[in-house]
């Protein structure tokens, strides 16, 4: 009766020891939204192992929509201002009216980086997190305290960004996901192999 409970014992510490060791493994693209061709995708998913062999967890996701709830409140928000202007409300003063359009953007990218950092966060360790949706169009790069100690700063993460705005607003999906890919290997030295 002794070694059968040692030998469960035994087992239940090896699960988990496998169970922690999966965690920490690297991931693969999450291209929900169907943005990139399949040579992209194992373009990147290379990259994400080799970033991974420098201590750095790249995160590509794409959703054909942001989560239910944030979609929701962004609707009912739009639905409640139409409602408003088709019953005849007095519009508010021009100046309000353009700081409520700022207030919903604002809240939109307010709730879009809160997503990031709660993925970033679930993913865990040095992690930069790519977000793309596709209704709203939307770009979110996240970068966990941990990976900016390895050097990735919010400045890099701006200017990442950027790059990837311009490529995503002429249609250049592969490319700007590619383009970053390549910026990432170039700033944690992680060549591509040839």
């Amino acid at each position: 009766m002794r070694l059968s409970y040692r030998c469960v014992c035994g087992l239940a510490a090896l699960l988990m020891a496998g169970l922690a060791i999966s965690a920490q493994q690297p991931g693969e693209v999450k291209d929900d939204a169907k943005f990139f061709k399949a040579a992209t995708v194992n373009a990147v998913n290379t990259a994400i192992r080799d970033l991974d062999k420098k201590g750095i967890r790249l995160a590509v996701e794409t959703y054909p929509t942001g989560p239910k709830e944030g979609a929701d409140k962004l609707r009912a928000f739009s639905a409640w201002m139409e409602f408003l202007k088709e019953n005849g409300v007095q519009p508010p003063p021009k100046d309000i009216v353009e700081k409520l359009k700022n207030l919903d953007s604002r809240a939109r990218d307010e709730f879009f980086a809160r997503w990031g950092n709660k993925r970033a966060k679930e993913l865990g360790g040095s992690t930069i997190l790519i977000l793309l949706t596709n209704e709203p169009k939307h770009l979110e790069v996240t970068v966990t305290p941990e990976a900016e100690k390895k050097g990735f700063s919010a400045k890099d993460r701006a200017a990442l960004a950027r790059a990837m705005l311009e490529k995503l607003r002429n249609g250049q999906l592969d490319d700007a996901v590619l383009e970053a890919v390549s910026t990432l290997r170039k700033e944690f030295d992680a060549p591509a192999k040839n």
